[in-house]
């Protein structure tokens, strides 16, 4: 009894915690996915999976399953993602707006990917952005 109280509130506990983004968010991630030519990422974990499926369902979007380089809040709002982290992840191309995280995106981290190139005019709208890192990027 006492062991299916405990699956029961660790179900709980998973299904608040995994929320899915916005489908606004998801489509501005899977944009840049694509700008960046994010099949040929090092990593493209939860990528791909979604961003190639046009019908994916939410439990494919970020928050809702592990995406490389995406972190989510963890404590006031578990659909909202915080960071960008895809250091040295191979990406290829334009940077694009990601103006769906203009309030919530704390971090952009693409540095070391050589290949990445563009003005920084697409990050202009992330107004809550405390961490931009954008060296060895051409």
């Amino acid at each position: 009894m006492r062991c299916a109280a405990c699956a029961l509130a660790a179900l709980l506990v998973a299904a608040v915690s995994a929320q899915p983004v916005s489908k606004e968010v998801k489509d501005d991630l899977c944009r840049f996915y694509h700008a960046t030519t994010g099949s040929g990422w090092q990593n493209n974990l939860g990528w791909a999976e979604a961003c190639d499926t046009p019908s994916a369902p939410t439990s494919a979007f970020p928050c809702a399953t592990a995406w490389h380089g995406i972190d989510c809040d963890t404590t006031a709002d578990p659909s909202i993602v915080r960071q960008i982290g895809l250091k040295a992840n191979n990406l290829v191309g334009e940077l694009v707006s990601l103006s769906s995280l203009s309030s919530s995106l704390l971090a952009f981290q693409v540095s070391v990917n050589q290949k990445l190139q563009g003005t920084l005019e697409p990050l202009l709208s992330l107004r809550a952005v405390k961490q931009l890192l954008l060296d060895g990027t051409a």
